[in-house]
């Protein structure tokens, strides 16, 4: 990892399970070399996705995800057809 960005809370309604969730969102910025990203958790973690900044749609964001999403965008707006993973 090269450089932490951003952390932000959240409560998210969890289709899952049915149920209010608490969410910590941590973001950091890093380079992936080779190989693919691996789940640590998976009873946490239902996978990653790859978009270019200014290219996800915001409306299937969480809350929580939307607002990192949006700074990570202003922050980045250089790298704007580079790929980000949420």
């Amino acid at each position: 990892m090269q450089e932490f960005i951003v952390s932000t809370y959240a409560k998210t309604f969890d289709v899952r399970n049915n149920k209010e969730q608490d969410w910590m969102y941590l973001f950091y910025k890093g380079n992936l070399k080779g190989g693919e990203l691996k789940i640590a958790e998976p009873n946490k973690c239902l996978g990653y996705e790859r978009y270019k900044i200014g290219e996800v749609n915001e409306n299937e964001l969480s809350n929580g995800a939307r607002e990192l999403y949006n700074i990570v965008c202003e922050k980045y707006s250089y790298l704007k057809y580079k790929s980000i993973c949420l």
